[in-house]
């Protein structure tokens, strides 16, 4: 199982790739949202041969263009409240706020939950 954390921004996301017990798949990298970058995402996901659980948080509406074209690819998608994602990297001891890191939280969010 591949948990994909994806943190929503404006005009770019923020992707990294996980399995169980921290293995990374692909470290933290930005997608923008545009049709061709979207795209090459889905393609990029589309190619691994294992379930895939792409997770993220609901950002002001930001988010909704990228569940709308991983839920049309046939990719599980999850969006998860903010204040549930709150709670959850509450837990955690590194406080830092960076779009990378919160981009493994919401990966790690995907592969505890």
């Amino acid at each position: 199982m591949i948990s994909i954390g994806i943190d929503i921004s404006k005009e770019k996301s923020t992707v990294c790739m996980l399995r169980p017990y921290g293995e990374v798949v692909e470290p933290p990298y930005d997608v923008a949202h545009n049709e061709s970058e979207l795209n090459a995402l889905i393609e990029h996901i589309q190619s691994f041969d294992e379930d895939i659980k792409v997770v993220l948080e609901a950002t002001g509406g930001y988010h909704h263009i990228v569940v709308s074209k991983m839920l049309s690819a046939g990719i599980f998608t999850v969006v998860v409240n903010p204040y549930i994602m709150k709670k959850y990297c509450a837990a955690t001891l590194r406080k830092a706020k960076t779009d990378k890191i919160d981009s493994v939280k919401i990966a790690n969010y995907g592969i505890d939950h």
